[in-house]
């Protein structure tokens, strides 16, 4: 069975596993960074069962691990690792590896089947975060291929650049010997080169893919030619060709030109392989009539995947195992973020996170025009507006208040944001934000229904 690395950006205390593993210090007091997080959200269990651990065991040393239950937080169990304080001229790689192995075996025989975990050691312990990065990286990856036996270790970072640090060591560490970390780099073909095709083609690519593992299909030959001269991926109009012998499908159609392109790979597909559909609103269950007994995930990525900052929800079908779930996983996660979900919810993340980036977009337009109509330059207005957008989503994403929360920061009575929002509450803002996202989710659920009806025809 495959296991996965994943990278995620996001609050530790929030992350739906077995367990969690937290950056204590000897004497288990979560005073601050990460520790004070994780007994903030665990409270007050965390603290208590701390405290009673170490006073019948004493503090934990360096590499070693003491566990406590989660309290109210999502997991079950708290492995606390103590990681060493960085020092010249002591094995520091070393000492980092052995906590990072302790938290792993801590949580193995604790039953945990997905772990997630903090980057040790690179707050106040002040080990360099890029160094961290990959030594975690380096143990976790060599820890799985030595037997270690759990579906899933996520790696969650609290910043954009932690994220970029994970991602590069992961890159590293695949080109070195992909099977060390399973599933890292299934092959892939691409069926369809439109944007979102040539978003996944590229970012694979990004990602540490060899393009000989990859292949993409289209009908138009002038886009086949184009792709291959901008990718160097091997491009043909044979859709049979370009799947065969390939583990991940990638279905990146539009979601009235499925029916008829399953029936061309029908023929050609096997149970060793997995689609994963990129097609809004297109059920599983229209893709399992056509193509019985292949793993099928659905999935719904968004257009910042082009940076590398998408965000993918995704949910498995009636045969599509832990494995496939990976592989499908590991693909969509090259291109951004991910998150498992259940089917019944992927209308809504459609709504949400796959129309969201238009949004943010025609919010963008609606803000600058009014800066320039208060006689700003185009220029300065558009580079204040998207300066501000950009500033606010890292703010929210990074930080662990609420978007209630930091609006309220900046909101003072009597002032200026006050005024503003004031008028976006008269004017009916949350009202047509309401009725937007329900006209994308039931718009995504019509095109479902008339992909299911094309096929059952």
């Amino acid at each position: 069975m495959e296991r996965r690395i994943e990278v995620v950006r996001g609050d530790i205390t929030t992350q739906i596993v077995d367990a969690i593993v937290n950056a204590a210090n000897a004497h288990l007091a979560h005073g601050g960074g990460v520790a004070a997080a994780i007994a903030r959200a665990g409270a007050p269990v965390v603290d208590s069962e701390s405290r009673v651990w170490v006073e019948a065991h004493g503090p934990v040393p360096p590499g070693g691990a003491a566990v406590t239950s989660a309290g109210s937080m999502p997991a079950d169990h708290v492995v606390h690792v103590v990681g060493p304080i960085y020092q010249d001229g002591q094995e520091n790689e070393a000492l980092l590896g052995e906590a990072v192995t302790t938290a792993l075996d801590a949580a193995v025989e604790l039953g945990a089947r997905s772990i997630a975990m903090p980057t040790i050691s690179a707050g106040i312990y002040g080990y360099p975060p890029a160094e961290a990065c990959r030594v975690i990286v380096e143990s976790v990856a060599t820890w799985l291929s030595d037997g270690g036996d759990v579906d899933e270790v996520r790696l969650v970072a609290f910043s954009d650049d932690i994220v970029a640090y994970y991602r590069s060591a992961l890159r590293t560490q695949g080109s070195q010997g992909a099977s060390r970390i399973a599933g890292m780099k299934p092959t892939v073909a691409i069926l369809g080169a439109g944007s979102m095709g040539e978003t996944f083609g590229v970012g694979l690519l990004r990602a540490g893919w060899d393009a000989n593992d990859l292949s993409i299909a289209d009908r138009r030959p002038e886009r086949i030619r184009e792709i291959e001269f901008l990718t160097g991926i091997t491009a043909t109009d044979d859709v049979a060709l370009t799947v065969a012998g390939k583990r991940v499908i990638v279905v990146a159609v539009k979601p009235k030109d499925v029916p008829g392109l399953l029936d061309l790979v029908r023929e050609t597909l096997t149970s060793d392989q997995v689609i994963v559909s990129i097609a809004a609103g297109v059920t599983i269950d229209s893709y399992e009539m056509t193509l019985p007994g292949i793993p099928i995930v659905r999935s719904m990525p968004n257009t910042p995947a082009a940076i590398d900052e998408g965000m993918t929800a995704y949910c498995g079908g009636t045969h599509a195992d832990t494995e496939a779930l990976s592989d499908a996983a590991v693909v969509l996660g090259a291109v951004g973020e991910t998150i498992e979900l259940s089917e019944d919810l992927l209308d809504a993340v459609t709504a949400v996170s796959g129309t969201g980036p238009a949004y943010v977009f025609l919010l963008a337009e609606a803000m600058t025009e009014a800066a320039i109509r208060e006689g700003l330059p185009h220029y300065a207005a558009e580079r204040l507006v998207h300066q501000t957008l950009r500033g606010a989503g890292m703010l929210l994403a990074g930080s662990d208040k609420s978007a209630f929360r930091l609006r309220g920061n900046v909101t003072s009575p009597g002032g200026t944001t006050a005024a503003a929002i004031y008028s976006l509450e008269e004017g009916g803002f949350r009202t047509l934000m309401e009725d937007a996202i329900r006209a994308a989710a039931r718009r995504s659920r019509e095109l479902g229904k008339r992909a299911s009806g094309d096929s059952a025809e």
